[in-house]
């Protein structure tokens, strides 16, 4: 997609919004030195003090061993070309061919820019992004990627693992994850490092109160003039052919709904009567800024069932709270009816949709790796049986294993020849996609309430389906297999 945004003219006219950089980066020693594994240079508005108190949060230090640690540090937003710059050069020589010069004069070079990719992120796409700053916000991510991404995994992965173990860490993707607040980054990333550009457009307290939807814009003052759009249709996750309307409404911090806030922030109080449209609350909201014209700088569906597609108990439940939230959904279900579950496992897919349908994300992703959980093991059980527990229970501890540890017994027994003669030969991506849904965060409550799980099972559903076709059909013929040796 030619969106034709160098990174040089978003910076000029974003850098107003920024008051520092928050640079990241995950390194390990190699028998060459220190390596980079990814890096991330994200402008923010954000404090010194309000950022090193983050790192100090994320307890970086904690993660530091003989051969791996997060460098980090807190960057003047105006030196951001000469860390781009430093990061390129570790992968590619080339790099020295481009001058500094280029980014001084009157037009960006064409030739540095095609080393990257430019797309418009939001919580309603796709991408691998810093939860932390998108789950509010809306973003613009320059990215660069390596052509041959598993050759760099094997170089770190399997070098770490026995520290990252010692850590008491499942794996250094998890730890990534979790340094870098992001979602997803695993094995089958390419990420190698990202310059990133927070929009600073927030809505709050978007709520749905007797036909009227109310919401609140937080702008920074550069976006003063932006257009709001709001396309409205008639059924949740409807496609155009349904369209109902359109409103408009311009930001502006002289509007009589504004409220001046600090640091050069407004907010817009913006209410639409949906009684006028007959029909359920759901629309799409863009965001439209004349500075970077060929984007919709913020793009996000919301929608809100309507009574008649709930139970009578749900009914009570909408009636007994009066101002309800707007659910951003982007499916009707998670799991599609097509998967030859077992019946047990149905009812677990069922509740799986129930639950997204009513916005509880995490919920769904709980429930979404219970069942994930429950398929390994069960597959596990039928192909080793009881005589190799170990492959699915820790007999000690007197519960069933994590499911990083099933994930890697899984990878283990596809591979032998007794199961690939039995069974066939399963695709080794099953593995990987595996990996996305494994905890990102620690054990703790407030690290798993800060992960994004909305993003990761609507923007990975496609692999939860695949994922799940094979384990269905694994399982069927494992259980087949077993039951005619019983008989």
């Amino acid at each position: 997609m030619d969106l034709n945004l160098y990174i040089y003219n978003v910076y000029e006219l974003l850098k107003s919004s920024y008051k520092n950089i928050d640079f990241r980066s995950v390194v390990c020693k190699t028998n060459h030195g220190w390596y980079q594994i990814l890096s991330i240079l994200r402008f923010s508005n954000k404090t010194k003090i309000q950022l090193e108190e983050k790192y100090k949060k994320l307890n970086l230090n904690q993660y530091e061993t003989e051969r791996f640690k997060i460098q980090h540090e807190i960057l003047d937003i105006s030196k951001w070309e000469n860390k781009v710059f430093e990061l390129y050069e570790e992968f590619n020589d080339d790099v020295e061919t481009f001058e500094p010069d280029y980014f001084t004069g009157d037009e960006p070079s064409d030739e540095f820019f095609e080393e990257f990719e430019s797309e418009l992120l939001t919580s309603s796409r796709w991408g691998i992004f810093p939860q932390q700053e998108v789950n509010k916000n809306s973003l613009i991510n320059f990215y660069y990627t390596i052509p041959d991404k598993n050759e760099h995994h094997k170089r770190f992965n399997n070098f770490l693992k026995p520290e990252i173990l010692k850590l008491g860490e499942d794996s250094v993707y998890e730890v990534i994850n979790r340094v870098m607040e992001l979602d997803g980054y695993s094995s089958h990333n390419s990420l190698y490092f990202s310059v990133i550009f927070p929009i600073y457009i927030e809505i709050t307290e978007l709520n749905y109160v007797q036909k009227l939807i109310t919401l609140k814009l937080k702008f920074h003052e550069i976006f003063e003039n932006a257009h709001i759009i709001f396309r409205i249709y008639s059924n949740p996750n409807s496609d155009n052919n349904n369209l109902k309307g359109k409103e408009e409404v311009i930001l502006s911090k002289s509007s009589k709904n504004a409220r001046e806030l600090n640091d050069g922030y407004y907010e817009n109080s913006i209410e639409i009567d949906f009684d006028k449209y007959n029909c359920i609350p759901n629309f799409q909201m863009r965001v439209w800024w004349k500075e970077i014209p060929d984007i919709h700088i913020m793009d996000s569906q919301y929608g809100y069932e309507a009574n008649e597609f709930l139970k009578p108990s749900e009914i009570l439940e909408v009636q007994e709270d009066t101002s309800q939230k707007m659910v951003n959904m982007k499916y009707q279900d998670i799991i599609g009816l097509e998967i030859p579950l077992e019946i047990e496992y149905k009812e677990i897919a069922d509740e799986i949709n129930k639950t997204y349908k009513r916005g509880f994300f995490d919920c769904v992703y709980i429930l979404v790796r219970k069942l994930l959980e429950n398929l390994l093991i069960d597959c596990l059980r039928e192909y080793y049986t009881m005589s190799k527990i170990e492959k699915f229970y820790n007999d000690d501890k007197g519960r069933f294993l994590t499911l990083g540890r099933l994930r890697e017994n899984f990878n283990e027994m596809i591979k032998e020849k007794n199961f690939k003669a039995s069974v066939g030969q399963i695709p080794q991506e099953i593995v990987d996609y595996l990996e996305i849904f494994k905890e990102t965060g620690n054990s703790s409550a407030h690290s798993f309430f800060s992960i994004n799980h909305q993003y990761i099972i609507e923007n990975n559903k496609d692999k939860l389906e695949i994922v799940l076709g094979h384990l269905t059909k694994i399982y069927i013929k494992l259980k087949s297999q077993s039951n005619e040796e019983d008989n």
